[in-house]
């Protein structure tokens, strides 16, 4: 028999930690965009409990999944309480699976709620060992006696007898009475109508139950008695309904609740698909089990041709570009630079080759001696099935989430190779192949995910390696120029502004110029509260007209700002070739568009004199132009063809500029009739439209009343009626489904749609708006950059593929075949898909890229 002295029962109101985790945290989601809050919250919870107070024994109870008996007999019994939110709902197996990982034993029964389950079990364990129920609600303060007491986990405090007189006034065994005189709005316990908490409580200090009260009636006196006389029947019904029901329960022993160690490998599963890698240290799981370095060599001529499956590991830096090669994880070759094209050629027709980031293997190889193996890029693999995932997919970034941790050997004995790093990538190629059979055994079960894959993704990577072997020419003088142009600029806008304040200060300094601003020039500020003397942009917007050195702040910000991020910054990453080399991100946005960084070179204004400026000291080699093509209005054209909205691809079809079409039907004038500001102001709808923008985010953008936008909104979808009832179709889908996906099946992930903030749901609802059209919109671009380079080569053009910025994509090619270009370009980007509107790209050609953009 089990010796229970200084022993501990922890009773856990699980019901309660659910809605506890769900409305203390801020929305939280693992990197497949399934929410996480609710297992988060209950873990750090339990982990607490577990750590610092250290029971011996402990059971987690839930509320029936049915009704209850007070259900029976009181309908409006809890009538006001919500119903589960969704994401709760969705949380729970994982809630349940997690208790079952750590042993911790769970408990349910049809008909009782947790309250009474935690009852049932004080009553029987109460005589044998400490009891401590752990919860914040006070209906449970009625069980508070010998040997039990209450931790209520939010002010982390024990709650014995003593300190449930303190907080309620009255001991715990009169909490009953107490509810069925003043009853429990909560909970919905009617309790006598008229009488609150205070009488309640005098009461209950002359009488010692309410069947007390009513055997001594007559001692009560007044309105009190009346109210008592004519609810007795509501008084003892809400005395039944706040008493806790005790049931006898057989079928569980002491010993069920005993503390274990946690099943390490159902546990470490969870954490790591729940991405709680702090838990995984926590509880001791971050470790290899195989801790063994695989056998590493230099390769040599008997070793060169390996069979049709095996794995790589590329390794980049300014000293050195090296290749790790694996058939099994067990035996490493470490090849240089000049070793990987050799062993390429000789490996056996349609070999696999499985690695990460697989670009960088396209710029140090010729394309050539790849054609007939097939490489398989498992950073596309996870980014496409995990495409909320907060990191860039690299080989470490999924060993984080297959583990909780990236494995590393602590201790290496010296070997032939004494570089650290070499033996760091070495032991961690040796999870390459366990990997790449779980991302392939994943998206080989998502058929759409596949073809996205097969068709756009991976025929990109070549064309992305060409484009940053390429990088594009810089002329730096021009540079100089412009430095020394924005320079003067800045200097004169600052003169002028410590003119008008009457004095200097610092510009950059926020509080600095919010005391000038408003306390030295007295601008009235134009919001109340904490943020009414803000110097933000928003504010300094609003505040334009109210006195002249507001505009000239504004554009010293602005001008500054081209200085700092692209004038002063750009001319460093210009190689000794003269060329800038950007990397192009395949693998960062959810909704599948490229993005640029080292240095980022889609951001550069283009409708802006200094944007202008610096993208005209991008330029052609001698002998070479400039092509830019640009998608004319592609997002809008394909809201068209998806919502098929019969005015939209009318308009389109027949060519006429969209946003005076929008514009002649909100304003409702002919098409002689539409001004410059009307069509700026339809192209904003248009865009908001498109975007999931509201009347309040319309009306900031277009400068009008709130109402006016309102009426914007309806008149639009009085026209496009298509588009409305596409855009309640997204939303139903991404409510349903909890993801989003675009015309060629990218899935974007939306659990948080159903969240109980508005802002958060809000803005998934935003997204489920924009995602499939911005995502079909990018995957047309990368398949227009795919078709256009492979037509350009097949017809043996001199060009370099340089840059892929927003809708545009920017070629140079030799003088002497630029108007064979120029009909290859347009043909291939407005045949590249089957649309039931046409695309439209505009083809411009200079010496620079702003001769070629404009």
């Amino acid at each position: 028999m089990e010796n229970l002295d200084n022993k501990k029962l922890y009773l856990i109101d699980g019901s309660a930690f659910l809605y506890r985790a769900y409305y203390a945290l801020p929305y939280l989601s693992n990197s497949r965009g399934f929410p996480t809050r609710v297992v988060f919250g209950f873990l750090k919870m339990l982990s607490k409990i577990i750590r610092e107070h250290k029971p011996t024994h402990i059971v987690v109870v839930f509320d029936s999944k049915k009704k209850t008996f007070r259900n029976e007999i009181f309908d409006k019994y809890k009538i006001k309480r919500p119903p589960l939110p969704e994401e709760i709902r969705i949380q729970i197996p994982n809630v349940y699976r997690l208790l079952e990982s750590l042993n911790i034993k769970i408990l349910m029964e049809d008909g009782l709620e947790a309250d009474d389950l935690i009852a049932s079990l004080v009553a029987k364990f109460k005589n044998e060992m400490e009891i401590c129920i752990v919860t914040a609600d006070k209906d449970l303060f009625q069980l508070v006696g010998d040997n039990v007491k209450v931790w209520h986990p939010l002010k982390d405090v024990f709650i014995d007898r003593e300190s449930v007189i303190k907080i309620l006034g009255i001991p715990p065994e009169k909490i009953t009475d107490y509810l069925a005189l003043c009853g429990d709005s909560v909970d919905g316990i009617p309790g006598v109508k008229g009488i609150g908490e205070k009488t309640a409580k005098t009461l209950l200090e002359r009488f010692t139950s309410l069947e007390d009260i009513y055997e001594k009636i007559n001692e009560v006196e007044g309105k009190t008695k009346i109210l008592l006389l004519e609810q007795k029947d509501i008084a003892f019904l809400s005395k039944k309904l706040a008493e806790l029901h005790i049931k006898e329960i057989n079928d569980v022993r002491i010993l069920d609740f005993e503390l274990r160690e946690p099943n390490e490998i159902e546990l470490r599963e969870l954490l790591k698909e729940l991405n709680f890698f702090d838990f995984i240290k926590e509880f001791n799981l971050d470790k290899v089990v195989d801790n063994s370095l695989p056998v590493l060599s230099e390769i040599g001529e008997t070793s060169i041709r390996i069979s049709k499956k095996c794995f790589a590991l590329i390794d980049i830096s300014k000293e050195y570009r090296r290749l790790f090669f694996t058939q099994d994880g067990i035996k490493v070759f470490l090849l240089k630079e000049k070793e990987m094209e050799k062993l390429f050629v000789n490996l056996e027709k349609n070999s696999k080759v499985y690695l990460f980031e697989s670009k960088e293997l396209f710029k140090l190889i010729d394309f050539e001696a790849l054609k007939n193996i097939s490489i398989v890029d498992l950073s596309l693999y996870s980014y496409l099935l995990y495409p909320n995932a907060n990191h860039n997919h690299t080989l470490e970034d999924v060993l984080k989430d297959e583990f909780g941790y990236v494995p590393k050997k602590e201790s290496i004995q010296p070997t032939l190779f004494d570089d650290p790093e070499i033996l760091r990538k070495t032991y961690l190629l040796k999870f390459l192949p366990h990997i790449a059979e779980k991302l392939e055994r994943e998206i080989e079960k998502e058929k759409e995910l596949v073809n996205l894959y097969e068709k756009i993704e991976l025929p990109l990577i070549p064309v992305l390696a060409h484009m940053e072997k390429n990088g594009i020419k810089i002329d730096l003088n021009k540079f100089k120029e412009i430095d020394k142009e924005i320079t003067s600029k800045i200097e004169d806008l600052k003169e002028r502004i410590y003119s008008l304040l009457g004095k200097k200060i610092n510009l950059n300094s926020p509080k600095q110029l919010s005391e000038v601003l408003y306390g030295d020039l007295g601008i009235k500020p134009v919001k109340k509260g904490g943020k009414a003397l803000s110097t933000s942009s928003d504010i300094l917007q609003e505040l334009y007209d109210a006195h002249p050195v507001i505009p000239m702040i504004m554009e010293y910000r602005n001008v500054s700002k081209m200085k700092n991020t692209y004038i002063d910054v750009l001319p460093d990453f210009i190689a000794p070739d003269g060329r800038i080399h950007t990397t192009f991100n395949q693998t960062l946005t959810a909704t599948g568009r490229l993005s640029s960084s080292n240095p980022n070179l889609q951001n550069i204004p283009i409708k802006y004199d200094w944007g202008e400026k610096i993208r005209s000291a991008f330029v052609a080699d001698e002998g070479f132009l400039l092509l830019s093509a640009d998608y004319s209005q592609i997002e809008i054209r394909v809201l068209a063809h998806m919502s098929e909205d019969e005015n939209l691809i009318q308009d389109f079809c027949a060519g006429k500029d969209i946003h005076t079409r929008t514009a002649m039907k909100i304003f409702e004038v002919d098409e002689n009739k539409v001004t410059r500001e009307m069509r700026r102001q339809a192209k904003t709808i248009n865009f908001g439209i498109l975007y999931g923008m509201g009347a309040y985010s319309l009306s900031k953008e277009l400068g009008v009343s709130q109402k006016d936008a309102e009426i914007f909104i309806r008149k639009y979808f009085e026209n496009y009626e298509k588009v409305k009832r596409f855009r309640e179709s997204l939303i139903d889908f991404a409510k349903k489904n909890k993801f989003v996906r675009t015309l060629f099946g990218r899935k974007r992930y939306l659990y948080e749609i159903d969240s109980p903030d508005h802002l958060v749901r809000n803005n998934a609802e935003r997204i489920a708006l924009n995602t499939p059209i911005q995502g079909t919109a990018a995957d047309i671009v990368k398949l227009a950059m795919i078709s256009v380079y492979r037509a350009l080569q097949e017809a043996n053009i001199n060009f370099k593929m340089l840059l892929q910025v927003h809708d545009e994509i920017l070629l140079e090619v030799a003088e002497n075949d630029i108007d064979k270009a120029k009909i290859i370009v347009r043909d291939k980007m407005t045949k590249v898909v089957d649309f039931r509107v046409p695309l439209e790209v505009k083809v411009g050609i200079g010496k620079s890229w702003f001769e070629a953009a404009m």
